[in-house]
């Protein structure tokens, strides 16, 4: 996954990008049937993090974790499913240098929530 936002922070402009990676176990309840299938997921991610601020040369930080994650796939018809999951990752908190007594830590744990729509053909 990647993701991007500019922001003011006291006064300063910056840019953070993250790029992560994650991995892990899915299970599926009930897969060859037709209707519900609730899920459970466990896995790891790393996660890396820049942070550009105007007036200093851009930092980053990589950190690893855990991920937890439950949903629920419904399939309308033969082609069509819809799906919601929530995932909530456990990491180490980030800290990126921009020198002597200029050190940010950022918390990586976060919520996702996500609806989906799948189409086969």
């Amino acid at each position: 996954m990647y993701s991007t936002e500019d922001d003011d922070i006291g006064g300063v402009d910056a840019e953070t990008r993250t790029y992560e990676l994650y991995a892990g176990y899915r299970y599926t309840f009930s897969p060859e049937e037709e209707g519900l299938h609730p899920f459970l997921s466990v896995g790891l991610d790393a996660i890396n993090a820049e942070l550009d601020v105007t007036g200093a040369h851009g930092e980053d930080d990589t950190v690893v974790g855990a991920y937890a994650r439950a949903g629920l796939l419904w399939d309308v018809s033969d082609r069509l499913r819809l799906g919601v999951d929530y995932r909530h990752l456990f990491a180490d908190d980030f800290e990126i240098d921009f020198g002597p007594g200029a050190e940010i830590e950022a918390d990586a744990d976060y919520d996702q929530v996500v609806f989906s729509v799948g189409w086969c053909y």
